[in-house]
């Protein structure tokens, strides 16, 4: 039994690189104090200092796949931080090494931030933006985890239209 939960410990913790440097606002500070050339806006070498940051982590996890938790109100491309990251580091990084992409677009975070972690909520996202990532990576497998029943809905009948 122990044999069995070490090895499904071993897969888990190597399942998924989370880049939680997608939520730039929140983490930019973090990267550059860990001695990134990063800076707020993501200008000048902080792309490549993402990509360097994924490699780093793609190194030392061997990860199955990539996962990134986006707002409702996530869209892609755009003029945002978050979508300069997305289609500039996270995703040629993931067809650098050959690993999927898992967008769980729908997150609202700290609704309640007096529940901390648990105080997240979800919102209606536009799925559009996963058929465009598709479009512009068509090396990469998507797959998506949408945060509410309508938005799922939306993905099942998109799915079956096309």
């Amino acid at each position: 039994m122990d044999e069995r939960r070490s090895k499904a410990s071993a897969i888990s913790r190597r399942a998924a690189l989370g880049p939680d440097s997608v939520g730039w606002p929140r983490h930019w500070q973090q990267l550059a104090s860990q001695g990134y050339a990063v800076d707020e806006k993501a200008s000048g070498k902080s792309i490549a200092e993402v990509r360097r940051f994924l490699a780093e982590w793609h190194e030392r996890m061997r990860p199955l796949y990539m996962a990134v938790s986006l707002a409702d109100t996530f869209f892609y491309p755009d003029d945002s931080i978050t979508s300069k990251i997305l289609g500039e580091a996270v995703l040629p990084s993931c067809r650098e090494f050959g690993l999927p992409m898992s967008l769980m677009i729908g997150v609202r975070r700290q609704v309640n931030p007096a529940l901390r972690l648990a105080g997240d909520a979800v919102g209606r996202a536009d799925l559009c933006a996963v058929r465009i990532c598709a479009a512009a990576f068509p090396i990469i497998g998507f797959g998506e985890r949408t945060q509410p029943r309508e938005s799922a809905r939306t993905l099942r009948v998109r799915a079956e239209i096309q």
